[in-house]
């Protein structure tokens, strides 16, 4: 009876043993916004660590997944705590890169970046429960491209070992160890990327000009993510820088959803669509339907000063027009202002210019342009 009582003490000493140690953990990526930095944390998954023993760091290897032309630094150390058997310490053990290898046969245009923690004198974590997710350093990754999606942990179930083309023997395995030689990393958490800016609203406008009014959600942008720069693609795929964009004829929008994109220095991005035809409402597609019916002509033309132009087009068709030069600059405005009566008008416009190739620019209904070349001669 007595050795049966000695033997379930020794039970239960050894179940609290086993039970008051960490059984499990994670690393976790995640870009912070506020400093500009990369964040690495442990994640506790099973178990605790109270006692001094417990929470001792042993060894424990990090290994980083970055593209082949970037720098990786570490900028700052949090945990563990050197000399903190008392969960007093300030000082952090430092973690350092200890090995790199560019673009192994697997991992071709990219950068394994190995880093370990500073051992010596020994290294203690403070009180560590199941479900802590404890930050151990920051880093930089310079230059910072694709949203930082090109950023992420060493995968040991899939990454290449030791013995892999162009590894060169070095074993880049995440691992760690705590309170004693067991091994306790499980796998990786899901990274946290910097936010992708947003649109919030896009307000498109068209007279003799192109009109574009982006308007970002107040949630974007921060210190580190800035310089945003605008994409315009238009419905058949042709693409153009904002300036560019605003800078290009009515008469050539087309028919069908552009989308602009908006990306920040990070390389974050977002896209919203927007009609340069407005939405197809049930109205609207009445309206379109009478634009796309409208015809009109000019003669002479050339001409050396006075010409005609002709319309036909719904009753109560809207017409407005002015004459621009091949700059896009309106030299005389409203020559044409006028709601259809009839099926057909005739208009006398006197051009009163200077010799030289222009264009008739008319606005239908508020909504389609048409253009025509007049060429005004001695």
């Amino acid at each position: 009876m007595k050795k049966i009582l000695i033997l379930a003490i020794a039970l239960f000493l050894n179940v609290q043993f086993i039970s008051s140690q960490v059984e499990s953990v994670n690393y976790k990526l995640q870009y912070n916004s506020e400093t500009c930095l990369f964040d690495c944390y442990l994640v506790v998954n099973e178990g605790e660590a109270k006692k001094t023993l417990h929470r001792a760091q042993f060894n424990a290897q990090i290994t980083l997944v970055a593209p082949q032309a970037s720098n990786v630094h570490i900028t700052e150390s949090y945990m563990p705590l050197i000399n903190n058997q008392d969960s007093r310490s300030t000082h952090p053990a430092e973690w350092e890169v200890s090995n790199e290898i560019e673009s192994p046969h697997q991992l071709k245009g990219s950068r394994l970046v190995s880093i370990f923690p500073e051992l010596l004198p020994t290294a203690f974590y403070n009180d560590v429960n199941a479900g802590d997710e404890i930050k151990l350093f920051s880093f930089t990754v310079i230059p910072t491209l694709n949203c930082a999606k090109d950023v992420r942990l060493y995968n040991n179930n899939e990454d290449p070992s030791s013995i892999g083309k162009g590894m060169a023997g070095s074993d880049f395995r995440n691992g760690f160890t705590m309170g004693g030689v067991e091994q306790k990393y499980a796998g990786n958490s899901t990274t946290v990327f910097p936010a992708n800016p947003v649109i919030e609203d896009i307000n498109f406008s068209r007279n003799h000009s192109i009109n574009l009014d982006i308007k970002m959600a107040p949630t974007t942008g921060s210190a580190c993510q800035k310089d945003l720069t605008y994409t315009v693609i238009s419905p058949n795929g042709e693409q153009f820088e904002y300036k560019s964009f605003l800078a290009s004829s009515t008469k050539d929008l087309q028919r069908g959803d552009y989308r602009v994109i908006a990306t920040d220095n990070l390389g974050c991005a977002s896209e919203k669509k927007f009609n340069a035809f407005g939405a197809t409402t049930s109205l609207e597609s009445e309206v379109l339907a009478e634009a796309a019916a409208f015809d009109s002509g000019i003669f002479p033309n050339p001409t050396q000063n006075t010409f005609a132009l002709t319309i036909n087009a719904a009753i109560g068709t809207k017409v407005t027009g002015d004459i621009v030069n091949l700059e896009g600059k309106v030299v005389k405005s409203n020559v044409v202002e006028l709601s259809l009566t009839s099926n057909e008008e005739v208009i006398s416009i006197n051009a009163d210019l200077t010799p030289g190739m222009y264009n008739l620019s008319l606005t239908v209904n508020n909504m389609e342009n048409v253009n025509h070349k007049l060429l005004i001669i001695k």
